[in-house]
């Protein structure tokens, strides 16, 4: 509905009148649109009339079944007058913030989960949501005669240097265990890779042209790789870099 409001200002001493217009929806635009509340209700109770017959006369707005039909006329009505607005109206609330989750619409993440399957996939979640982990495996449990115990899991994890596997680390890796676990798994313990004096002797030939301390850098690290192996992570560009195929990636 429109509607003019007379307004009087007081601006030094003086009195100066101003119209102010409140934001409203002109009805008189929805008139002749055959999706109107009335236009619809007038078309269906002229279905309902030719339907049925003698065994249904009254037709004022007290009967429930003419109720039930005015509020499937109003869900209709309401329906027709969101298509036409802007989009971003619609996805917008009165404080100008998004508000998907009201029209159902969710992110990918969250209507299209990818729950984890094997261990890898497990190691995969772990290695993304904990920094403090260098490296994480799923071991199978046996009992004394050797058998699998199916659905129990050992999980063996190597921290990085200077964190404490008694504090929040621990409860970190249980609850992510339990929001990603399969049906019927379990955790039988959680064991944590220790550190230990590690010597290697070797001799090396080295060529007149190479330098022999950026050499035994690389051997000290070729060494720690192939003793204590870490999880390598690459970036989406890499990916594309290295790769350039989206199946492959």
């Amino acid at each position: 509905m429109n509607e003019n409001i007379d307004v009087k200002e007081i601006d030094h001493g003086h009195v100066e009148e101003k119209v102010l217009q409140h934001a409203s929806i002109d009805k008189a635009s929805y008139k002749e649109d055959p999706q109107s509340y009335g236009k619809l209700r007038q078309q269906a109770l002229k279905f309902v009339q030719a339907f049925s017959g003698n065994l249904w006369s009254d037709y004022n707005s007290h009967d429930p079944g003419v109720n039930l039909l005015e509020l499937y006329c109003y869900g209709l009505t309401e329906i027709s007058y969101l298509a036409d607005e802007d989009i971003v109206n619609l996805l917008t609330n009165s404080e100008q913030s998004e508000s998907f989750h009201r029209y159902g619409l969710h992110s990918a993440t969250e209507i299209l989960p990818s729950a984890s399957v094997t261990d890898d996939d497990l190691r995969k979640v772990f290695l993304d949501q904990i920094s403090d982990i260098e490296n994480i495996w799923f071991k199978p449990v046996y009992d004394k005669e050797g058998n699998k115990k199916p659905g129990l899991h050992h999980i063996q994890v190597n921290l990085s240097k200077n964190v404490d596997p008694i504090g929040s680390v621990d409860r970190q890796i249980r609850d992510i265990y339990s929001a990603n676990r399969s049906l019927c798994e379990d955790i039988d313990r959680v064991s944590y890779v220790e550190e230990l004096p590690c010597e290697i002797t070797a001799k090396v030939e080295i060529s007149e042209s190479a330098i022999a301390s950026d050499l035994l850098a690389n051997i000290y690290t070729e060494c720690e790789r192939y003793i204590s192996p870490r999880i390598d992570f690459y970036d989406y560009q890499e990916q594309i870099s290295n790769s350039g195929k989206l199946d492959e990636i």
